[in-house]
């Protein structure tokens, strides 16, 4: 806005007000709007000004040129709260409110004469920019590990409401959980909703129990209230939704089968590292399911607008994804970053990060009875909790510290019915995070990944006779899965003997189990060469499993007659199509049986349907 339209918009009495202000007597003010517009405008750009820019307290100083510096002339309160933590009094004084207040001692100050409705002008904004230095670049401020590290030791009850802390690093854990995910999809056992894409509860359970170290809460940390909410599942309800979006998948039916290129990484012809990338890349564009859905005791989210707010009354989350993208993007990477100070920063430099343009729709128990409101805590803080939590933690790209939930945010109690929960979102325990290796790959901020060192002793030791090993150490959730099928028990004790049956290996072909992968994990995990007798084993098994092959389908005609045999199979119209089966059968090609019916009315004869006579 130019300073002149600013100007013109007041009414003649603030502009009266305004240049009295300036310590202009009644006798000198002009009388006209348009004299005091001119007045005001003359004022402002000339040098009559800079002793009001020295009477400006450093706090007003420092928000003035925050916004003619970074903000384009515009005053956006909730940023300049999140940047310095309040705005000056100054300013607040000025602003008018309605209803009850508690009566405040005014203070002396000229900030007022600097903006417009919240606007300061553009030819104002070029001069005071001269005069107020840019204030130092904000910046996300990270934690000291050592900290942490007592923290992580000792409870107390001024943190997370006395909870214990745990710690998880997820590179780990995203590294082991594709490679028994795509397995999972490969053996048929991931099954989702067709309409929402959403795992089934049998799924859930399938994937929940090939989860490294399990999910994030325990049974311990189940306190039911009188919702009967349930902290869990995360990863294992997450993870079915994340493969599909990476093309990893496809769906037919209810069920999940590998695509090609889920193909190459459960083979390993492609980086689980590039899998995770893309899987998060495909999320981060089109991920079907909005996380803001998963903090469940907001309601009215799925409810369409009327009138000026007509349609749905969330913003797209594809657009959430990529503001926060790029504030991870300015994330100090293997530091451990307080939730609360990321969000403050969010807040900082992305204004317009919006879970809702029409909030009041939304509310936590009752429509009648309240509404959340504008509460950036509440909507935004919950949807970043909840997307570094479930998302980019399940994806490996962050480590976590956190607690359970209850009781350790309290920034909704105000909220109508929120002090009936303990907790508003099953994430509100998530103290800090950190941006691993993996992470910084899969934004793009590195270009090349060294996996983290994650040495394991030998899985296997070859049995002195047989076809089998010994147990040597507990197998990861992957590796069960490919050794389960192939043998005469489930794998899961160490010292226990795994032994390899010949029919056992036969009916996990059948069921589309792979030879070739179970051998190179024998021969990867065991601590010494495959014995002569297991060689032999794999070779039978390999020979059995392919010298016989399905052929193509095809029909048996019934003749009355050997001589009606010979017919056929000899005369030049139905000899090519057909072939001999018995004294009074010919076998025909599916794909030939057209021609063969062709040939068959030429020799002057008709086949009947099956039990005509």
């Amino acid at each position: 806005m130019k300073l002149f339209e600013a100007l013109d918009n007041l009414n003649s009495d603030v502009l009266k007000t305004r240049i009295y202000q300036l310590g202009v007597t009644p006798k000198e003010c002009p009388t006209r709007k348009d004299e005091r517009v001119q007045f005001l405008y003359k004022f402002l750009l000339s040098r009559r000004l800079d002793p009001f820019v020295l009477q400006l307290t450093d706090k007003e100083r420092t928000m003035i040129a925050e916004v003619v510096h970074n903000q384009h002339g515009r005053i956006v309160e909730s940023q300049l709260v999140a940047r310095f933590g309040s705005l000056p009094q100054g300013y607040t004084q000025e602003k008018r409110h309605y209803g009850y207040r508690k009566p405040v001692k005014k203070i002396a100050s000229v900030i007022s004469i600097f903006y417009f409705n919240d606007i300061i002008p553009q030819e104002l904004c070029e001069r005071l920019c001269e005069q107020l230095e840019k204030p130092k670049t904000d910046y996300i401020k990270t934690t000291e590990s050592s900290i942490l590290a007592k923290f992580l030791t000792t409870v107390d009850d001024d943190r997370h409401n006395g909870l214990p802390l745990s710690q998880r690093d997820m590179e780990i854990c995203a590294r082991q959980e594709i490679y028994s995910l795509l397995r999972l999809v490969d053996q048929g056992k991931i099954s989702i909703s067709e309409k929402t894409l959403k795992p089934t509860a049998a799924c859930i359970k399938a994937v929940h129990a090939t989860l490294y170290e399990g999910d994030f809460f325990s049974e311990a940390d189940e306190k039911k209230d009188y919702t009967n909410d349930t902290l869990s599942p995360i990863r294992s309800f997450i993870w079915p939704l994340l493969i599909q979006s990476g093309g990893l998948t496809r769906r037919v039916g209810k069920k999940l089968t590998l695509s090609t290129q889920g193909k190459k990484v459960l083979q390993h012809q492609t980086p689980y590292a590039d899998a995770l990338k893309t899987i998060y890349s495909g999320w981060r564009k089109q991920g079907k399911l909005d996380e803001f859905l998963r903090v469940n005791r907001i309601k009215g989210q799925t409810k369409r607008g009327r009138g000026r707010f007509v349609g749905p009354q969330m913003t797209p989350p594809s657009l959430r994804r990529l503001q926060l993208e790029e504030i991870l993007l300015s994330t100090p990477t293997d530091e451990w970053v307080q939730v609360d100070e990321w969000m403050r920063f969010v807040r900082s430099s992305t204004p317009f990060f919006l879970v809702s343009e029409n909030p009041y729709v939304l509310y936590l128990v009752d429509s009648n009875y309240g509404n959340i409101n504008h509460n950036f805590k509440v909507l935004e803080g919950r949807y970043i909790l909840a997307y570094l939590f479930e998302i980019l933690s399940t994806l490996g790209m962050v480590d976590l510290i956190y607690s359970a939930p209850h009781d350790v945010r309290s920034d909704y109690y105000d909220t109508w019915g929120g002090d009936d929960y303990s907790y508003l979102s099953r994430y509100d325990g998530l103290g800090w995070f950190r941006i691993n290796p993996l992470g910084a790959y899969c934004l793009g901020i590195c270009t090349e990944y060294q996996p983290a060192e994650h040495a394991l002793p030998a899985l296997l030791h070859p049995l002195d006779e047989g076809t089998g090993f010994t147990l040597l150490r507990k197998p990861e959730a992957h590796e069960q899965l490919l050794l389960e099928p192939f043998t005469t028990q489930k794998p899961t004790e160490i010292g226990q003997p795994l032994l390899f049956d010949m029919q056992q290996g036969l009916s996990a072909i059948e069921q589309g189990n792979s030879l070739n992968e179970v051998k190179a994990l024998l021969e990867k995990e065991s601590d010494s060469k495959l014995s002569d007798e297991m060689e032999d084993f794999f070779d039978s098994l390999k020979m059995r499993t392919e010298s016989l092959h399905e052929g193509e389908a095809a029909r048996m005609v019934e003749c009355a007659s050997e001589h009606l045999v010979q017919l056929l199979t000899s005369a030049k119209e139905t000899s090519k199509f057909c072939l001999f089966s018995n004294k009074k059968t010919v076998v025909v090609a599916e794909k030939s049986y057209r021609s063969f019916l062709k040939g068959v009315r030429t020799l002057g004869y008709r086949i009947s349907p099956k039990g005509v006579h």
